[in-house]
């Protein structure tokens, strides 16, 4: 049986300390159908993350198709899709750190284009 989705001990904190994710140990199939329910704030959304490469764990490891996403070269990472339910950017970031964090994602990314788009759509560059 070849799995779409395996973690062994994922676990993340952040700071506070919050315990986001502690031990997950998950086997998903190929082909199945799975969903993650849980109340707000159970750590769904940060398995997700961590999964895809968005958030480095603090213990364990997550696989998508056979990939650590954390690790796996642009090419792999790119056929991968997360869509939050909502834009969350960190507080800190600015349209001037998202091309550094999407650089890492997609290998032909182009600063240019995004410049380019963020002044004819009038976006801030410098404050969330």
């Amino acid at each position: 049986m070849r799995l779409a989705i395996e973690t062994r001990n994922l676990t993340k904190t952040f700071p506070g300390p919050v315990v986001a994710v502690t031990g997950v140990d998950l086997e998903v199939p190929e082909g199945a159908f799975y969903g993650l329910i849980g109340r707000n704030g159970a750590g769904k959304t940060t398995v997700l993350r961590l999964l895809v490469g968005l958030l480095r764990p603090d213990a364990g490891w997550g696989r998508v198709l056979g990939l650590d996403l954390m690790r796996a070269p642009a090419h792999q990472r790119q056929q991968m899709a997360y869509v939050a339910q909502a834009l969350q950017l960190t507080g800190w970031m600015t349209l001037e750190h998202l091309p550094g964090a999407n650089r890492y994602l997609y290998d032909r990314w182009d600063d240019a284009l995004a410049h380019q788009l963020a002044t004819q759509w009038e976006i801030p560059r410098s404050h969330p």
